[in-house]
Formats: C-alpha cells, sequence, structure tokens
C-alpha cells in the first residue's frame, strides 16, 4: 500500500493538470511593457498585491518561436516577480514553461532568488514595479483582457 501511495503522489507531481493548478496566477487586464519582433512581454494586472513594502505580480513572455530552455521547447513564460517597492529591487519566485499552445510543461521554483536592482534604463520592469507597488498602471502601452487570444493573434499575423 504505501508503494503504491508514493505512485500515485509522483504521478501526481508530474501530470500538467496538477502542474496547472499549481502554476503562476495569471488575471487581466495585461498590459504590454515591452518587446521586440521574437518576444513580448505582459504584466498580469489583475495578480498585482502588495504587503508592505513588498508586492507580486506575474509577468508573461510569449516567444513568436519555440525555445530550449532547460531541456523543454518553450512557447510563454509565466513568472510570479516579486519586487521590494521602495528599494526598487524584483526577483523572480517562480517559473512555469508554457508550451506554444499555452499548456504548462515544466514549474520551475526559484526560492531565495538574490534582489536585483531595477535600472532606470529598463523600461519594462520599471512599468511592472509601477503596477505592482502602486497600482498605476503603464497610460502609454496598450492593454488586454485575454493573454491567450493575445498570444494567438501576435502568433498568427505577427501583429
Amino acid at each position: 500500500m504505501r508503494k503504491s501511495t508514493i505512485l500515485i503522489a509522483a504521478l501526481a507531481v508530474t501530470s500538467p493538470a496538477i502542474a496547472q493548478d499549481f502554476s503562476p496566477p495569471l488575471a487581466g487586464p495585461y498590459y504590454n511593457t515591452g518587446g521586440n519582433e521574437t518576444a513580448y512581454s505582459f504584466a498580469a494586472g489583475g495578480t498585482a498585491k502588495r504587503t508592505g513594502d513588498t508586492a507580486a505580480m506575474t509577468r508573461v513572455v510569449m516567444f513568436v518561436t519555440a525555445r530550449d530552455i532547460e531541456g523543454v521547447q518553450v512557447g510563454r513564460l509565466d513568472t510570479v516577480m516579486e519586487y521590494q517597492c521602495e528599494k526598487a529591487q524584483m526577483r523572480p519566485t517562480l517559473i512555469a514553461a508554457r508550451g506554444l499552445d499555452n499548456a504548462v510543461l515544466k514549474l520551475i521554483p526559484r526560492p531565495g532568488e538574490e534582489w536585483e536592482s531595477i535600472p532606470a534604463s529598463n523600461a519594462s520592469a520599471a512599468y511592472e514595479l509601477e503596477l505592482a507597488c502602486n497600482g498605476i498602471a503603464p497610460k502609454d502601452r496598450p492593454a488586454f483582457p485575454n493573454i491567450d487570444d493575445r498570444i494567438k493573434r501576435f502568433r498568427d499575423s505577427g501583429q
């Protein structure tokens, strides 16, 4: 009985359906925070939460074509970013690697990552910090209600 319990637990941890349950939260609106011809970054505004001087929010990065990351063909990364608001610092805490079909392929926990200062030259991270910490959405960036629809449109048309 003990071996079957261990086997069921092991299957549950590796099951895509179970991985989905533990993947970074997603909720719009989604703000385009930057990009180029190979990838775009979005801040999931509906996931922003602040407690004291620390805030968290999910960042979604979509790739035009799959990239090999840690042995997985990834079409999108959903990353829970944590921010120290007053110090203007950030760090990733959890990454979900998704395929081109947006299915969760792999969860990559990042416990104990070092805090990274957000330089003034990093406009995307500055937008994210402002949204996560102060609830102020970037005025000069488009917003989208549904990230999956936006990604599909981009991959289908390049826009």
